[in-house]
């Protein structure tokens, strides 16, 4: 049976979560999701475009070089905005779960100023830092 989503985990000396901080949490990451849409529709549009128009440097190569750049770049953005929408997705899924909150590695709570500040967060700051200093 899965927890109550409201019912979000807290660190030893923080104070519980509100309804307040909950829906605070709640609309940044439906605003995520929304933003990261958009921004990825966005550079589809682009990359489109940019591919259409390339068909008309065949004799540049300076400006179908140019071009290939441009594309490649909106193509990465579509590709992090992918990565970020499924973050986004997924936290969304583990808050409806019951499961919010919770260090991807140490299993213990990700502290409440953390996921205020970075819904997306699925570990601790300590399991972050350690995960950072092996890369």
């Amino acid at each position: 049976m899965a927890k109550d989503p409201n019912a979000l985990p807290t660190r030893k000396g923080e104070r519980a979560w509100s309804e307040k901080d909950v829906e605070s949490v709640k609309t940044a990451l439906a605003a995520d999701l929304t933003e990261l849409t958009e921004e990825m529709a966005a550079a589809e549009q682009q990359a489109a475009a940019i591919a259409a128009g390339m068909g008309d440097t065949s004799d540049d190569q300076a400006e179908a070089g140019s071009y290939m750049v441009e594309r490649e770049y909106q193509l990465g953005i579509i590709e992090n905005c992918k990565e970020q929408i499924m973050q986004v997705q997924d936290a969304i899924s583990r808050h409806e779960r019951g499961e919010y909150g919770i260090c991807d590695d140490c299993k213990q709570p990700i502290g409440k100023a953390r996921l205020l500040a970075y819904p997306r967060a699925t570990q601790c700051v300590d399991c972050k830092r350690a995960e950072e200093a092996q890369a």
